[in-house]
Order: structure tokens, then C-alpha cells, then sequence
């Protein structure tokens, strides 16, 4: 059974000369759909010079519909399949579904002979982006000054339609203003800046002014900012914000992420309809030896960090007892965890301290010259003796070596735990309706229909202290250990 609700529905294999250019077409998993993990990353390509698929090796992956597999030979027969997977690694059924119904091309016969292509049969728009790999153009097929004044008079949105300028480029007065780069289109310019950083500013201003949609009659497409980050792993955010006050307001909190606190918020929805698609996630540890999957849920086991006011991490564990109050989150990434990376869940922020024993502050006080000889003797023979409130306040600190140790023995994980997402759910409560509570089950990681209560006769379902989340859509399970990943709305974190 596939994990992943994409499908590949076709797969056409074209014949070239010395390669097949596979394109595939795929339902499900669009961008337009609400939850990022459940859509399409890419497409795995295999191939077998027989019609079996066991016997097949991937060839390449592809983002797109296309895929050239190249360096075939001549008259190279080769039966294709394909299957795709979505951001959260789950893949799904393979195209075509049997394993001795592969896709055949055969490459062309016939090799053109060198120097057979050139200027004369290539006519103009012949050679477009989708015939030339990545970076093959570069500057060593260009010769200099090829490209001059002759041929571009002026550099304007017709001349390059994408792509990058990477070249020192001078800004005169024309392009700057004030200290800030300014963008408008059409006639009019507006007053307030479009982007502006690190500039003075005056009272009520942001460091950074986004501001889109000027003259927009009607809804606009777009949205003010898109941050796109194709990086991986759990450090590496679209976007990340600390709210750090030089000087907090007596009596009141220092804040972080997503919280209600004085002093700002890290991030603040001014005006709208709030945050959306919303799922709020959690940074913990699990050990390296418990195995685990995307999906799978999780619950406390040993608070390893307070972080103020607003956060603490723990190291948890998958759930393997039924109704478990502990369960919070469900794994959403997992990844190796690296103690020097620049992290939320443990970075230079961390400043819990340990005491030192009374004999080794007495020895770090007399090497940084608070006491002298005699003082150091005096409060070495007397242990009961109080210390001065400088080498009392002398502590050791735990964020590096806590780090390094978590680094040997623990992977790092992202688990959702609240909003809207997806769980993994068996069979072992019975089938589902939309709407059902579910509560962890005896099989580790998985939830299951919540028992009901029975109140004056009549089966109830009530929100307790183990109920984990609310299923989103009805199931009919094949037996107590069929399992599906399932939208839920979660409750437990």
C-alpha cells in the first residue's frame, strides 16, 4: 500500500538519439493544496534494459514533467516506471502499477556525425532552455565581448525576461533614494518606501517596510512578502525572528516565538484573518536507537531544557501504551542533530548554569585574582564559612556540553502539535467517522479511535486529558493492524 496519496496517472517515453526523454504527468500533491508536507517534491524515474521492474535502477528525478536519461548508445532499449514523492517523504504507487508492464523506447538507430549540426540547420528559437543543461553555457563557450552594445541597446524587461545578474552593478542617484531602495510601477510613485533597511527612521517606522499592491483595483494574486527556501533540515526556516528588548519593562516577560507576552511579539499578525494554514510545531530529541517514522506520534519522557517563560525541550519517545496522556506531537521531520548549528531548539540563547562545588570556586575565584592566598586558605579550612557574593555567583555553564552530548545521542526532531495536519492511525480502535476523537493505541506511534463512553445507555465520545486529536475524514480499516495517515485536527500539543 502506498503512502502517499500522489499518484503518477502517465508516463510517455520518447525516443532520441542516444537518450529517452521521459515526461510524466501526476494528480494530487499541488501547491494549491493546504498542507506543504503533503505535496509533490519530485518524480523517481527507473529504468531496465527487461521488462522487470526488479530488476530496475533509478535513473534521475525530476520536479517538473521531464526527464532526459541520456548516455544510451544506439538502438538502446529501455522499460521505464515511475513513482512520486511528496515533502514529507512518503512515496507513492508506481506507474505502470505491474511489475512487467514498463514503458519501451528505443533510441534512434543512427548517430548524426560530427560537425553534421550547425549554423544553417538551426533555425532562430531552435535551441531553447529545455535542450541545454544546467550551467552548459558558461564562460568558456562564450567568447569576450560577444555580447556588447551591437546587440542589446538597452537593458529593459524585454531584453531579460529571468535569471540573475551576477556582476558589479552601480546605482546612481536615479536608482537610490533617501538611504532606501524604492520599487513602484506605473506613473506614480508612492511615498512610503517599498523596502527599506537599516535606514534612519522616524517614530512609529519598522526596520524593514513591505508594502505591496498600490493602485490594485480588486483582489491581487500576490502576497506582500514570499520567502521560498528550498534548504533542508530543522534550521533551516523560511523565515525566523527573535524579539530581543535591549531593556525589558519591569515586571514583565521577554518573549519568543509565537506567544502572548509583553514586550512583542516575534511575529504579530497586525490585521487579517490570522495565521493560515496554521500547524504550530515543537523542537525535541530522540534517541538515536528509537526507531521511528514521519507520522508517528510522540510523548514526553525527560524535560531536558527550560527556555524562560515560553518554551522548554524534551526528549520523547514514539507511544506504544493505549490512552496516553503524555502523547503531544507527531514527527513531521527528524534529522541528525548537529550541536554548533544555529538552531531554535538549542542555540546560543541557551544560558542555563550549574553550580560549581564550593572547593572549585574557591580555585576559579583565586586564579582570576577575587581572593588572595590567605582568603583562599581561610575559606578552605572553614566550609561553613560564607563565601563573598562575587565568588558565590561564579556558576558553570551546560549549553555547550549539553549540546555536544545531545549531538552523540540524539537526532533532533520537529513534531507537530497542534492546528491542522496528518497522524498515523490504525485499525486497533475500529473504523472511523469524520469527526471521532482519537487517543493513542497499544501499536507504537499510532493512534486508534478513542473508546466511548457509556452515559445512560448511549455510546459518548468526550474530550479527556488522553484524547490526542479529531479525525478529519472517515476510514474503513481492513483489520486491527491496517493503518492510514489520516487528517486530523491535533489536540494533544
Amino acid at each position: 500500500m502506498a503512502d502517499s496519496n500522489i499518484a503518477v496517472t502517465n508516463l510517455v517515453a520518447t525516443s532520441g538519439v542516444g537518450q529517452n526523454l521521459i515526461t510524466v504527468t501526476t494528480a494530487g500533491g499541488g501547491l494549491s493544496d493546504c498542507l506543504f508536507y503533503l505535496n509533490l517534491q519530485k518524480v523517481e524515474i527507473w529504468a531496465s534494459s527487461t521488462n522487470n521492474r526488479g530488476a530496475a535502477t533509478k535513473v534521475g528525478e525530476t520536479s517538473t514533467s521531464t526527464l532526459p536519461h541520456g548516455g544510451l548508445g544506439v538502438s538502446a532499449t529501455r522499460y521505464y516506471w515511475a513513482r512520486a514523492v511528496d515533502n514529507s517523504g512518503l512515496i507513492g504507487e508506481w506507474y505502470p502499477l505491474s511489475a512487467t508492464a514498463g514503458i519501451v523506447a528505443t533510441t534512434s538507430n543512427q548517430v548524426p556525425p560530427n560537425g553534421s549540426v550547425g549554423e544553417p540547420q538551426l533555425g532562430n528559437g531552435a535551441v531553447t532552455n529545455l535542450k541545454l543543461a544546467l550551467l552548459s553555457v558558461d564562460s568558456g563557450n562564450i567568447r569576450l565581448l560577444a555580447v556588447g552594445d551591437a546587440h542589446i541597446n538597452s537593458l529593459k524587461a524585454d531584453k531579460v525576461t529571468s535569471g540573475e545578474i551576477n556582476a558589479t552593478v552601480k546605482l546612481t542617484a536615479a536608482q537610490m533614494e533617501g538611504g532606501y531602495l524604492r520599487i513602484a510601477t506605473g506613473a506614480t510613485v508612492q511615498s512610503a518606501p517599498i523596502v527599506r533597511v537599516n535606514a534612519v527612521m522616524a517614530t512609529g517606522q519598522s526596520a524593514m517596510h513591505v508594502t505591496s499592491g498600490f493602485g490594485a483595483v480588486g483582489p491581487t494574486p500576490e502576497a506582500a512578502l514570499w520567502v521560498y527556501n528550498i534548504a533542508r533540515g530543522l534550521g533551516s526556516h523560511a523565515i525566523r525572528g527573535t524579539h530581543d528588548p535591549v531593556a525589558p519593562v519591569s515586571g514583565q516577560l521577554d518573549s519568543a516565538g509565537l506567544v502572548a507576552a509583553a514586550n512583542g511579539y516575534s511575529f504579530y499578525t497586525e490585521a487579517g484573518l490570522g495565521v493560515g494554514p496554521f500547524t504550530g510545531a515543537h523542537d525535541a530529541f530522540i534517541r538515536k536507537d528509537q526507531p521511528s517514522e514521519l507520522g508517528m506520534v510522540i510523548a514526553d519522557r525527560k524535560v531536558l531544557f527550560r527556555k524562560g517563560i515560553s518554551d522548554g525541550v524534551t526528549r520523547v519517545e514514539v507511544t506504544s501504551e493505549a490512552m496516553d496522556p503524555t502523547a503531544w506531537g507527531v514527527i513531521a521531520n527528524r534529522t541528525a542533530f548537529d550541536p554548533n548549528a544555529l538552531l531554535g531548539v538549542l542555540g546560543p540563547q541557551l544560558k542555563e548554569e550549574d553550580d560549581y562545588p564550593r572547593k572549585e570556586k574557591l580555585r576559579r575565584a583565586f586564579e582570576r585574582g577575587l581572593i588572595d592566598d590567605r582568603e583562599y586558605r581561610d575559606f578552605t579550612a572553614n566550609p561553613r564559612s560564607p563565601l563573598p557574593p562575587e565568588v558565590d555567583a561564579i556558576r558553570r555553564p551546560r549549553g555547550t556540553a549539553l549540546k555536544r552530548h545531545l549531538g552523540k545521542t540524539d537526532d533532533q526532531i520537529m513534531a507537530n502539535g497542534v492546528g491542522e495536519g496528518a497522524a498515523l492511525v490504525c485499525g486497533r480502535g475500529g473504523n472511523l467517522k469524520a469527526g471521532d476523537l482519537l487517543c493513542t493505541s497499544d501499536r507504537p506511534g499510532h493512534l486508534m479511535k478513542q473508546p466511548p463512553f457509556i452515559i445512560d445507555g448511549q455510546e459518548v465520545q468526550v474530550v479527556t486529558n488522553y484524547t490526542f486529536a479529531k479525525v478529519r475524514e472517515a476510514y474503513d480499516f481492513a483489520g486491527p493492524d491496517d493503518r492510514k495517515l489520516l487528517l486530523v485536527f491535533y489536540y494533544g500539543g
